[in-house]
């Protein structure tokens, strides 16, 4: 297939690709200080592959008078892209970081990237202007069911009694009673031709790719919608019998506070079924993160068309040879209209 360069036109074919942008800006933090951050993220990239910080997010559930009645509550853990023509980079850099490593939607796509599931929340309408509401309420219930099965079964498969914390007690069941809901919990999900720990992974996944459409409270109509977001997921799958992402090491972890020790030390509540039933546990972002390095024979980082460098900063440097080395375009943005890629099929 011929290559183009995105500043021509290809009848048929839009120039658009995947762009995940860093760093994100932070308040009080200047202009070297996000230069000195970017340059050790991107040097990240090539030592561990995609970072997917985990991040505990909450969905309100609205009712018709805007009240909220649930909540979808999910650590969400995954990287993050957004689909723009490059011309767009720019304006899009200023709030989401000035470096940025390029993809084509095929190859974003051969990586198992989702589409966000962007979701309305406001539900005075009218008609049916709060069925997206009612089908979250529906989800997060499932998902909150199916989690505590699969946590129970795994605890009845190493003892023959359990017990867990309900409406703030204890509740025990004996090794008869126990027994039991172990034949029982498997019946279930055999007469349903369902795995339960494949069920769970697969409702784990979904919950990582809900957004709502806007904030109705911060931000204008289909303010979110409108960034274009897909994103890996990590840590819920396995590809030829591995894991999509690996944990992050404690050198790894190191990295990552040496990178930004206000945002990686700090510490959330995560749910731990490992430690016991209904287990909320706290811990720091940085221990709960994940890489995504490999799929299978593809390289993750590899797979970039081109990483875009801030316009000024040195293209000749040593990290931007490490990135020519693993065959990937170092570019500025001023430059990125210049990149020769082959258009989709």
């Amino acid at each position: 297939m011929p290559s183009s360069r995105l500043d021509e036109e290809v009848p048929g074919y839009m120039h658009r690709f995947f762009f995940h942008s860093f760093p994100r800006p932070r308040i009080g933090q200047g202009i070297d200080i996000q230069l000195q951050k970017g340059r050790l993220i991107a040097q990240s990239l090539l030592d561990n592959g995609l970072l997917l910080a985990p991040e505990n997010y909450e969905i309100p559930i609205l009712d018709s008078g805007r009240l909220i009645v649930d909540h979808l509550k999910v650590t969400q853990r995954r990287a993050c892209f957004t689909e723009l023509e490059p011309a767009a980079l720019p304006g899009h850099s200023q709030t989401f970081g000035p470096f940025a490593l390029v993809y084509n939607i095929s190859d974003l796509r051969r990586l198992r990237a989702l589409p966000v599931f962007y979701v309305p929340l406001i539900t005075h309408g009218g008609y049916l202007s709060g069925l997206a509401t009612e089908l979250l309420v529906g989800f997060a219930d499932s998902s909150r069911l199916v989690s505590s099965l699969v946590a129970i079964r795994k605890h009845l498969s190493q003892s023959n009694s359990v017990g867990l914390t309900y409406r703030g007690r204890e509740v025990k069941f004996n090794p008869e009673q126990s027994d039991a809901i172990r034949f029982f919990i498997d019946v279930l999900f055999d007469s349903a031709a369902a795995d339960a720990g494949v069920t769970d992974l697969r409702l784990s996944a979904a919950a990582s790719c809900f957004y709502p459409t806007e904030n109705p409270k911060y931000t204008e109509p289909l303010h979110y919608y409108r960034q274009r977001e897909w994103r890996l997921v990590g840590g819920l799958f396995t590809f030829h019998g591995q894991p999509t992402s690996q944990a992050a090491t404690p050198a790894q972890v190191a990295q990552l506070l040496r990178i930004d020790e206000d945002f990686f030390s700090k510490r959330l509540r995560f749910r731990d079924p490992a430690v016991s039933i209904g287990a909320d546990v706290e811990d720091s972002i940085a221990n709960r993160s994940h890489f995504f390095k490999q799929l299978g024979e593809l390289d993750v980082i590899k797979l970039a068309r081109a990483v875009v460098f801030p316009d000024g900063l040195d293209l000749d440097s040593t990290l931007a040879a490490a990135y020519r080395a693993r065959g990937i375009r170092v570019v500025t943005q001023a430059e990125l209209l210049t990149v020769e890629t082959d258009p989709e099929d």
